[in-house]
């Protein structure tokens, strides 16, 4: 006699999703559900990459705006949300490229080195690395992703950018003229995206400039309000095309919880108050008279 086995429906569920996990051709719809697929360093462990609200909200900016500037406090994971977002459009599409322009040259091994950890996760979805160095990762058959030092490099020589993350704009003294040179690069694509990232650096800088832009009130003063939670710890408002996004501490749920938190990063970071400010709450520098 034939004995039929019964599943219990635990597996069944299990092997469905193993079914739909190693299906090559399966890239989610979705940002947050593309995240959802990967790990991320977070200090000496591997850990799911789930978004924070801040996260989820700065990359519907990203999918509705042209131009974001966004003055953010450090440790924030804003640069790899932005990267991982590139990364999700160079899945889905073979036309895609993007530009990641870096502070310095360890900032651009650093962010490539994220990038590609995150490229690797999906070979179980058939995505494959064609071009894997520093500066560019080509996924075959897809989009692709350069990584450049904001220092060094511009994009003039570039046809056909769509998306460009300008990092640490306000410690780069080179960062207009690189700006002015991605309308050229993206001249032949539909919908562009720029974004602008920083912590607050010197008021003298084009960053800061860029920030104050067509501004019914004194940037510093939005600064302020977040920072002291008269406004919302992610704040935007658009003025005249040019999305200006706050993200402050508070709005992640670990470090909000802590009431101490800057004089935790003061000891943790043994720097001067003045400089944790700086870092982490939204304080530009004043210009000595």
């Amino acid at each position: 006699m034939l004995i039929k086995m019964r599943i219990p429906p635990n597996l069944k569920n299990q092997k469905k999703l193993q079914s739909k996990t190693l299906n090559p051709t399966h890239i989610p719809d979705t940002w947050e559900e593309f995240i959802a697929l990967l790990k991320i360093k977070s200090g000496e462990t591997y850990k799911q990459f789930k978004a924070y609200d801040y996260q989820s909200k700065l990359i519907k900016l990203c999918e509705s705006e042209s131009t974001i500037l966004a003055v953010k406090s450090r440790q924030l994971g804003i640069t790899q949300t932005i990267a991982s977002y590139f990364l999700f459009k160079a899945c889905s599409n073979p036309a895609y490229s993007a530009i990641c322009f870096s502070r310095s040259q360890d900032d651009v091994s650093a962010l490539s080195r994220r990038v590609r950890d995150m490229a690797l996760q999906l070979e179980s979805f058939g995505i494959e690395l064609l071009i894997d160095n520093v500066g560019l990762i080509k996924l075959k058959g897809l989009g692709e992703i350069y990584f450049k030092n904001s220092s060094k490099e511009g994009s003039r020589s570039y046809d056909s950018i769509s998306d460009f993350l300008f990092d640490e704009a306000s410690f780069v003294p080179t960062i207009e003229s690189i700006y002015s040179a991605s309308s050229a690069s993206s001249s032949m694509v539909s919908k562009s995206l720029k974004v602008i990232v920083s912590t607050p650096g010197s008021k003298l800088s084009w960053f800061y400039k860029q920030a104050n832009l067509n501004s019914k009130k004194p940037i510093d003063i939005t600064c302020k309000e977040v920072s002291e939670g008269v406004l919302s710890p992610f704040y935007y408002y658009n003025e005249e095309g040019l999305c200006k996004v706050f993200i402050h501490w508070k709005a992640h749920p670990i470090y909000s919880k802590k009431d101490d938190y800057l004089e935790f990063r003061r000891q943790q970071d043994q720097t001067s108050l003045e400089v944790v400010n700086r870092e982490y709450n939204l304080t530009f520098e004043e210009i000595d008279e």
